[in-house]
């Protein structure tokens, strides 16, 4: 903001688009998934085997490429390796490997 009484012209304020000089803007650099949301620490991204239920099946996808908290262990996904999970659940057949699981209820 100008001081009180001066004007732009006093300053030597040009507007940025009168300005013959080129400006070079530096876009920040994107991390992939950010920083934890949880604990702030930093995510780096590896492959890993991922336990996903639909409709009450479970499905276990291996070597899907997750963001990992390097602090907490938190696990995210983009939204494009959601989307090709869903379609590798869609299109399993019976071939696929299975193993046996076994469930155990708490008291």
């Amino acid at each position: 903001m100008p001081h009180p009484g001066l004007d732009r012209h006093q300053l030597n304020i040009k507007p940025l688009c009168a300005r013959n000089d080129k400006v070079a803007i530096k876009e920040p650099m994107m991390k992939p998934y950010g920083d934890c949301v949880y604990c702030g620490g930093a995510v780096v991204e590896r492959p890993q085997r991922v336990d996903y239920r639909i409709h009450g099946q479970l499905y276990i996808l291996e070597n899907v490429p997750t963001g990992v908290c390097s602090q907490c262990g938190e696990q995210f996904f983009k939204a494009e390796v959601v989307k090709e999970m869903e379609a590798a659940v869609q299109t399993a057949t019976g071939s696929a490997p299975t193993i046996r699981v076994p469930v155990i209820a708490m008291k």
